[in-house]
């Protein structure tokens, strides 16, 4: 995002809210197009407030993988698109293939037979 951020003034440097507003709103009207919500409500102000985060998250993680300027942008748009929840499902898949499974429970002890 550092060619981006290169020609915006000091205060102005939001790229990463900029690109979680982009991709919150793509995702806003994907879902408006599919007949899921309508264009302008309560849904809408919601998308808001996570599109910021998002745009944060995004940019830690393009940060992380080393892309920059408008790879670093698409990057963090997609991620804000996809949103928290299909992060989360990710994370959580990722841990699972490097945590070793959890020990089973200790089965119950069977009753003596009687005859």
């Amino acid at each position: 995002m550092d060619d981006l951020t290169r020609y915006l003034p000091g205060w102005l440097e939001a790229t990463p809210a900029i690109a979680g507003i982009l991709g919150r709103a793509l995702y806003h009207f994907d879902q408006v197009r599919r007949g899921r919500r309508p264009a302008v409500g309560v849904l809408l102000a919601c998308e808001l407030a996570i599109a910021l985060p998002m745009g944060y998250v995004g940019k830690g993680v393009v940060s992380y993988l080393g892309l920059t300027g408008d790879a670093a942008f698409a990057g963090t748009i997609v991620i804000a698109y996809l949103g928290p929840r299909v992060i989360e499902i990710m994370v959580g898949r990722w841990l699972d293939r490097r945590l070793p499974p959890p020990p089973a429970p200790p089965s119950p002890p069977v009753p003596p037979a009687q005859s």
